[in-house]
């Protein structure tokens, strides 16, 4: 019996004790197994806080956004540079509005796209900046 032959549920149930870069490539097999993999990620405590450091580049911030972002609970974030001011944005928006804190420390951001952010996070609870 292959991977594809098994429930969706059952890869989901799986997908959850695999470790983060087996999670990647198991998403990358096909669309089912991909489906399993952010259904696991949203019930999954290890992804519940995203942190972005100050090398961080914003394609990164963005595809790790967009793949774990489904199950953070809190982002906290130490980029000081503007460049990365929109994958931030983005991502606060990957997360579907789960986030219920929301750390900036060093991070040069506008009272109005700091605005959009908390819109987008009606769980939000902590703000720190």
């Amino acid at each position: 019996m292959s991977l594809t032959e098994l429930p969706e549920e059952l890869v989901s149930r799986m997908a959850k004790l695999l470790p983060r870069n087996d999670l990647l490539a198991l998403r990358l097999c096909n669309k089912p197994s991909s489906t399993a993999v952010q259904r696991s990620i949203q019930d999954d405590d290890r992804f519940a806080r995203m942190i972005f450091d100050a090398g961080a580049q914003p394609g990164n911030v963005e595809a790790e956004a967009r793949i774990f972002g489904g199950g953070a609970k809190e982002m906290i974030s130490f980029c000081a540079a503007d460049v990365v001011m929109p994958a931030l944005q983005s991502a606060v928006v990957d997360t579907a509005g789960g986030l219920r804190k929301l750390c900036f420390y060093r991070c040069a951001i506008t009272d109005a796209i700091l605005l959009q952010m908390c819109r987008a996070c009606p769980l939000l609870r902590t703000l720190v900046c």
